[in-house]
């Protein structure tokens, strides 16, 4: 049986082919559905972590697929954006960082696992933000992605200098 934790996990995951599909649809304000659904999306990130946590109901399949499960939504809606309001630069520079710390999780145990800094947190949240302000048209969402960026570099680095005993660097 799902959690209810890991239920929220897969029901990001379902929503991002969604969210995509809306934002191909040839119909008027489709960013805007487009942006309900990627607010519905990610608040089940919120909401996957709440029960996970409120319930004890940490589970492998949750740890796995949940980090999965935001970087297939935030890497998606970044590529589509790209040129529709985010800069390239800054898309690579996010999904890079994404990459690198999913390969850095490849090389740690599970038992030497990292958890994810207040940087690493505030890039998530702004991320999402941004997003959202890029689907909306919103002028401030550059400013928020560009935070992003920053938050992505500076939690990168401390990701990589957090694991430098356990992968020996």
């Amino acid at each position: 049986m799902v959690s209810l934790a890991t239920g929220f996990t897969l029901a990001r995951i379902i929503l991002v082919p969604v969210f995509i599909f809306v934002l191909y649809l040839p119909i008027e304000r489709r960013e805007w559905i487009a942006a309900f659904v990627f607010c519905i999306a990610a608040l089940t990130d919120a909401f996957d972590g709440y029960f996970a946590r409120k319930y004890n109901a940490t589970t492998r399949i949750g740890a796995l697929l949940d980090p999965i499960a935001d970087k297939l939504l935030v890497i998606s809606a970044l590529i589509f954006l790209i040129g529709k309001g985010v800069p390239a630069w800054m898309a690579w520079i996010l999904i890079a960082r994404e990459f690198a710390i999913i390969g850095l999780r490849l090389i740690i145990s599970p038992e030497e696992m990292i958890s994810p800094s207040l940087f690493g947190k505030l890039k998530t949240a702004l991320e999402m933000i941004g997003i959202v302000g890029v689907l909306l048209h919103l002028n401030l969402a550059w400013y928020v992605l560009f935070a992003a960026v920053v938050c992505s570099i500076v939690s990168a680095a401390q990701y990589f200098w957090r694991a430098r005993k356990v992968i020996r660097l």
